[in-house]
């Protein structure tokens, strides 16, 4: 019985954490309900043939970040003459080639379509895949590709070579400052940078000659193999349902992440009271 009412009050509390954090994960970029109409009637685009029961539905579907690692479609020998001049034509498209395609994205700003027969992970979901979807739309980052570094100590700077305008898709994991050490690595639990202490950071260490920093997402640097988007822009986008891509556990691992501790300690803490007290 306690059992019951456990994962009750748990599957009651990710579900209002799913409304509140909706908004926030998905900014605004949910599918319209206008079908915009098709220039082509190649066999390949036929709209209808996939069931509502063939794409993700959950509140974790939508991909309006960047995929990386997604294929335009025009470089694919078999569809490139294939003419896709929307949304919901890319989506026709990914939908037709059945479990040639898994994921599709649309660039709007670009009129590009994205398609890729592996499925991806969005943020941190803990889907089985190394296939990455940024969960926000392409906006604008301080970044920077630095010049060698001149002077010595304190007085190190680098010349800036040219800017970085959007998110590097190449950099790794988050740079932070132990607070007593002072130094700055990929470890967990330290200070998060901000502009100038990321410019710093790379400028003084010799494996990097590129960074960027975002307000709430930290400072990211490394060497200039970087993979960016041109344009500040948002994709329409969506993933077919899959075992163990449907939204279920690793849609709740992506909520859960984005839940303050406090929020999670009074969950655990309510959870522990009633395992006590049958």
């Amino acid at each position: 019985m306690i059992g019951n009412m456990v994962a009750l009050l748990a599957a009651l509390f990710i579900a209002v954490l799913a409304m509140l954090t909706l908004p926030q994960l998905t900014n605004g970029t949910s599918i319209a309900h206008h079908l915009p109409t098709s220039n082509s009637t190649h066999p390949l685009l036929v709209r209808g043939k996939c069931l509502h029961s063939v794409w993700r539905t959950d509140p974790g579907a939508a991909l309006p970040g960047k995929c990386v690692g997604n294929n335009k479609h025009t470089e694919i020998s078999d569809l490139k003459e294939i003419e896709v001049s929307n949304w919901a034509d890319c989506r026709a498209l990914c939908c037709n080639l059945e479990q040639k395609c898994t994921t599709w994205q649309y660039q709007n700003s670009t009129k590009s379509c994205y398609i890729h027969i592996r499925p991806f992970r969005r943020g941190p979901e803990g889907a089985d895949t190394p296939l990455y979807c940024d969960p926000f739309p392409t906006h604008k980052w301080n970044g920077k590709h630095l010049g060698p570094p001149s002077g010595s100590g304190s007085e190190k700077k680098c010349a800036t070579l040219w800017e970085i305008p959007t998110q590097c898709f190449a950099f790794g994991p988050e740079r932070l400052r132990d607070e007593k050490t002072k130094e700055v690595s990929t470890k967990t639990g330290g200070k998060r940078l901000n502009t100038q202490e990321c410019e710093d950071a790379c400028c003084a260490d010799p494996e990097c000659d590129s960074y960027q920093e975002y307000p709430g997402r930290g400072c990211y640097y490394g060497k200039s193999t970087c993979v960016y988007e041109e344009v500040e822009s948002a994709y329409e986008g969506g993933r077919k349902c899959l075992p163990g891509f449907c939204g279920g556990k690793e849609y709740e691992q992506e909520i859960l992440s984005s839940v303050s501790p406090p929020a999670l300690n009074k969950l655990n803490t309510l959870v522990k009271w009633l395992k006590d007290n049958p």
